[in-house]
C-alpha cells in the first residue's frame, strides 16, 4: 500500500506530520512550512507536490532547497485546512529587453523544437517558444517586440497571454537575428548596445555643466548601494569657479517623480544617489544651474543587481 503524506486529511495528523516532516520554504518571500514529495506529472519537468496550511495559488513562487519553482496548479480550495498544489521548477532565468529596461524573468519554456531540462540546453529548432514565468508588476511589463538571448540565440515576443494560466504570464515567441551592432551576445542582452550609447557632448554655448562620477560605472547603481556625482561648470572648454548646481532625481521619463532611487544628500556641487533596493529600471539625475535655469545636463542612471 502506498503512503502519500499529502493525503492526509485529519487535522491533527496533518499538523503533526507538517511539524516533523515538513519544510521551511519562501512563497513569494514570505517564509512557511510544507510537505514537499515528488510527483511524476510530467517526465520533462522537475515537478514537485506541495501543501501547507497557508493558500497556495498559481503563479506563487517557491524558494526550496536553493532552487526556485513556480505553483502551476489551479488554486486549489481549503480541505481539512490544508492547502494542495504542484510546483515546477524554474531552470531559466533571461533578461528581456523592454524600452532598454531589462526585465529579469525566471521561468520554464515549453516547445515542441526546444528542449530544456533542469537548465541544461539540450536541443532547439526553427520555431516559436513559450515562456512561462509569474504574472507580477514587473513581467506586465514585457509587450511584443521585446526581446532577449539565450544560449547564443535571439528571441523576439509574438505574443503575452495572461489570461489562459491566471497567475502565470505566457510568452509566445520566435526566433530572431542576432545583430553583432546592437545585441550584447556574451552577457545575454538583446539590444544592450543600443541603449548604452554615449550622448554627444555639448555644443560650446556660454555655460554648459559636465556631470561625473568617481566611479568607473557612473551609470549604474547596484542595489542598497549609493554613488556620489559631482557637477562642473564650464564657459567654452574653460571650468568656471562660483557657480552652483541643483539637484533632482526623476524618473526615466525625466517628467515623473521616481521610487527607485532617492537623493540622500546633495551640496551646490555633488550630490548622493542611494538605490532603494530594486534590480531593474532608470532614474534620470538632473543638474540645473542656479544663475540660469535653461542650462542643465542629465545622466541616466541604471538599477541594478549585485551580480
Amino acid at each position: 500500500m502506498t503512503f502519500n503524506l499529502l493525503d492526509i486529511d485529519v487535522t491533527g495528523d496533518y499538523k503533526y506530520l507538517l511539524s516533523t516532516l515538513g519544510q521551511d520554504v519562501l512563497i513569494n518571500d514570505n517564509p512557511i512550512r510544507a510537505l514537499i514529495t515528488n510527483t511524476n506529472l510530467s517526465k520533462g519537468y522537475n515537478d514537485k507536490k506541495i501543501s501547507s496550511l497557508s493558500p497556495l495559488q498559481r503563479g506563487d513562487l517557491v524558494l526550496y532547497e536553493g532552487k526556485q519553482f513556480m505553483i502551476i496548479s489551479e488554486q486549489t480550495g481549503e480541505r481539512y485546512i490544508k492547502h494542495k498544489a504542484i510546483m515546477r521548477l524554474l531552470p531559466l532565468t533571461i533578461k528581456v529587453n523592454h524600452n532598454c529596461n531589462f526585465v529579469d524573468v525566471p521561468c520554464f519554456i515549453d516547445s515542441p523544437s526546444f528542449e530544456v531540462f533542469d537548465g541544461k540546453f539540450m536541443s532547439m529548432a526553427a520555431g516559436e517558444i513559450n515562456v512561462h514565468t509569474q504574472d507580477n508588476e514587473q513581467t506586465r511589463q514585457i509587450a511584443i517586440n521585446d526581446r532577449f538571448i539565450k544560449f547564443g540565440q535571439a528571441f523576439k515576443v509574438t505574443g503575452v497571454d495572461p489570461l489562459s494560466e491566471p497567475g502565470i504570464i505566457i510568452l509566445t515567441c520566435k526566433k530572431d537575428q542576432i545583430n553583432p551592432a546592437i545585441d550584447d551576445t556574451q552577457n545575454d542582452l538583446a539590444g544592450f548596445f543600443a541603449c548604452n550609447q554615449p550622448e554627444p557632448e555639448p555644443e560650446p554655448k556660454d555655460l554648459y555643466i559636465v556631470i561625473k562620477s568617481t566611479s568607473d560605472k557612473p551609470n549604474e547603481i547596484i542595489i542598497d548601494r549609493q554613488k556620489t556625482y559631482s557637477a562642473d561648470v564650464f564657459l567654452e572648454d574653460s571650468l568656471v569657479d562660483g557657480e552652483s548646481v541643483s539637484w533632482q532625481l526623476f524618473a526615466d521619463d525625466k517628467i515623473n517623480p521616481t521610487t527607485l532611487a532617492s537623493i540622500i544628500e546633495q551640496t551646490d556641487k555633488q550630490c548622493t544617489v542611494k538605490n532603494n533596493g530594486v534590480t531593474n529600471g532608470y532614474v534620470q539625475l538632473r543638474a540645473v544651474l542656479d544663475s540660469d535655469e535653461t542650462v542643465e545636463s542629465w545622466i541616466r542612471i541604471r538599477m541594478r543587481p549585485l551580480f
